[in-house]
């Protein structure tokens, strides 16, 4: 199956949706506008925008190792 990316002007938009469920959902699948590329652009964005403007928290090896500790231990009874 190949996938097409359109651009389409508003006023055709509705006409080419009703054209393109015609078909088949074996044979055509209308994606959401909205791209996984697009979604992880802007979450790409935001998250860079954080790092930029130091809002964002790092840990180094040791610390990291200290927090997934205190997580491991509070869930292991839990199971």
């Amino acid at each position: 199956m190949q996938i097409i990316k359109l651009k389409v002007k508003d006023e055709v938009y509705d006409s080419l949706i009703n054209l393109l469920s015609k078909f088949k959902k074996s044979e055509i699948e209308i994606l959401d506008n909205k791209s996984d590329f697009e979604s992880n652009q802007i979450y790409l964005k935001n998250e860079l925008t954080g790092i930029l403007n130091e809002e964002a928290s790092f840990y180094n090896l040791d610390q990291l190792e200290d927090r997934l500790e205190k997580i491991i231990k509070s869930h292991e009874n839990s199971i």
